[in-house]
């Protein structure tokens, strides 16, 4: 695998700090895919991932991006079980 592709879902406080992180910081990944049910959240995803990054409502549509290859989920812990098993 030449690049980790990777998908964040849930895009609050911690998620930014890990799309930046993933972005600015880590050789061979970067965040091609955000995924937020809230509006607001969603576009500061793409805001800090970058250009190109694709926008996501549905987790399911994201998981699914043909570009992606990992998942991070990062919402609250009571919404984690359906992305999770969905990624897996």
């Amino acid at each position: 695998m030449d690049e980790m592709r990777i998908c964040v879902v849930g895009c609050g406080m911690i998620a930014r700090e890990h799309i930046e992180r993933i972005q600015n910081r880590i050789r061979g990944a970067r965040v091609v895919a955000v995924c937020d049910v809230v509006d607001a959240g969603l576009q500061k995803g793409v805001e800090i991932a970058g250009p190109g990054t694709n926008a996501y409502k549905d987790f399911n549509e994201a998981i699914n991006d043909p570009d992606v290859n990992a998942v991070m989920v990062t919402t609250p812990g009571q919404f984690h079980k359906g992305p999770v098993l969905a990624a897996i």
